[in-house]
């Protein structure tokens, strides 16, 4: 029955990506193995249908994802509402018009390479699954960005908690939310200086009762950096901090250009007494080929010491094609993790 019922999915899914805007497709193969234990493996395929529409009053844009997983034998179809949402522009003081948005869209109130300060509305401190590479949340909300003048921008946006991924298996089926019902607000000043780019003010309040607050700098000396901290008032408040430092070097030669990149930030979580250092690498001799490599340890109170290494190399075969080979080895006080995939992307 499971089987009948993935294979319709299957088919429905192609006929969306026929009459789509556009998609992406992804293919990865992964294996893992820990310590004393056999070889694992899994397999991902996922194709990203998405519409787009715009005028001069309204844009919009629907965008679904269709991901069939393979772990140890057993087969997950998954279907994800990654975006849909409506934009538009309301008449508002100062001669400025307020921008607002509806439905479940991305956001990227944090700030920061790796360790991202300020995603209040999404349960504090966040990062990116690579440094200086932006991972931005898709989530229910109504939103309201407008400009004040004076290098003021203020955001105003509620979270709604409402289903977005359902899941089907031999297990049968359920439905994914684990979004919470919370109000927040960015208020960011900007500066025309060479050292000081802006400081960013965040605060939030969701179902749980729980006041969130976060202030950020955004610097630009010799590197640039962010820093900032946040704290959940309750009972007990949570307080946390992080830095990131980032230099990004560009080397031009007569044939073509190299990019460089160096990383290094910390978060520091006071509360549950852990704290993480990281650093990492990209290099780019040329524009089809990327070298990442990045290193992450991360410490207790306990003397719990965990080491995460990951290294990638990415070849974009064409604008539209992508390749990449990634590794990882995680080592902890109670097993040593190593793992390898391959994975490819395109859009068409």
């Amino acid at each position: 029955m499971v089987k009948k019922l993935i294979l319709t999915l299957i088919l429905i899914s192609l006929s969306l990506v026929l009459f789509a805007s556009g998609a992406e497709l992804n293919v990865s193969s992964l294996l893992t193995k820990v310590y004393n234990s056999s070889l694992a493996s899994s397999f991902t395929a996922s194709v990203t249908p998405y519409y787009t529409f715009s005028n001069q009053q309204l844009k919009g844009e629907l965008r679904g994802e269709l991901n069939l997983t393979n772990i140890r034998d057993i087969t997950t179809f998954t279907l994800t509402l990654k975006r849909a949402d409506i934009r538009f522009r309301l008449p508002s003081f100062n001669n400025k018009k307020m921008t607002i948005t509806v439905g479940r869209s991305p956001i990227s109130w944090g700030l920061g390479s790796y360790y991202r300060i300020g995603d209040v509305l999404l349960d504090g401190m966040s990062k990116n699954q690579k440094a200086g590479v932006s991972y931005d949340r898709d989530i229910y909300l109504i939103s309201a960005a407008q400009s004040l003048g004076g290098g003021f921008n203020l955001d105003v946006a509620i979270s709604l908690p409402l289903p977005y991924e359902v899941k089907f298996d031999q297990f049968g089926s359920t439905i994914k939310n684990t979004e919470k019902l919370a109000i927040g607000a960015k208020l960011k000043k900007s500066f025309d200086s060479k050292t000081i780019k802006s400081i960013v003010a965040f605060a939030s309040y969701n179902e749980d009762k729980v006041t969130s607050l976060a202030a950020a700098l955004d610097l630009a000396i010799y590197f640039d950096v962010t820093m900032g901290i946040e704290s959940k008032l309750r009972s007990s408040n949570d307080i946390r901090a992080a830095i990131n430092i980032t230099k990004l070097y560009s080397i031009e030669g007569e044939l073509s250009s190299m990019s460089l990149g160096l990383y290094l930030a910390g978060d520091a979580d006071f509360y549950n007494k852990q704290y993480k250092a990281f650093t990492a690498l990209s290099l780019a001799p040329n524009e089809r080929l990327t070298l990442y490599i990045a290193l992450e340890n991360k410490f207790s109170d306990k003397g719990d010491v965990i080491l995460e290494l990951s290294p990638s190399l990415t070849f974009n075969i064409t604008e539209h094609v992508k390749l990449e080979v990634s590794g990882f080895y995680i080592k902890n006080s109670q097993a040593n993790i190593l793992g390898g995939g391959i994975s490819f992307k395109s859009v068409f």
